[in-house]
């Protein structure tokens, strides 16, 4: 009976699926706190990766303020100096539609008057 005893622990032991089992009970705890950190660290990047979109989209508001500042002072602008605007103006759009909570009333009238100075350029070849 110790034989067939000795047999059955060392085929236990042999088994690679006891094996498995095994690791899968001592691992389990470690892989829990290492998906709970991975999701810390994927919820602080979505953070951060946020904060750089609403960073970047304040500093093209802030030059699309200045621009219109300018063309109320009469200032002329160049085609490129126009288009950069315009690019920074679809920059502040898209973040604004797609971030909805962002206060994002604060340029509208600027933005307007930008597009219809630019319009009134092109059709008479007033840039600078």
């Amino acid at each position: 009976m110790n034989e067939q005893i000795m047999t059955l622990i060392l085929a236990v032991f042999a088994s690679s699926g006891f094996w498995a089992f095994l690791t899968n009970i001592v691992q389990k705890p470690q892989i829990k706190e290492v998906l709970d950190e991975v999701n810390k660290m994927n919820t602080k990047v979505e953070n951060l990766s946020y904060q750089l979109e609403e960073q970047k989209a304040i500093t093209s508001r802030t030059r699309i303020l200045r621009f219109d500042d300018e063309l109320y002072n009469n200032m002329k602008h160049s085609k490129e100096y126009f288009e950069q605007i315009l690019e920074d103006i679809k920059t502040y759009e898209f973040f604004c539609r797609d971030h909805p909570r962002f206060e994002n009333n604060k340029a509208v009238e600027a933005i307007k008057h930008i597009r219809g100075i630019y319009d009134e350029c092109w059709k008479e070849h007033k840039f600078a």
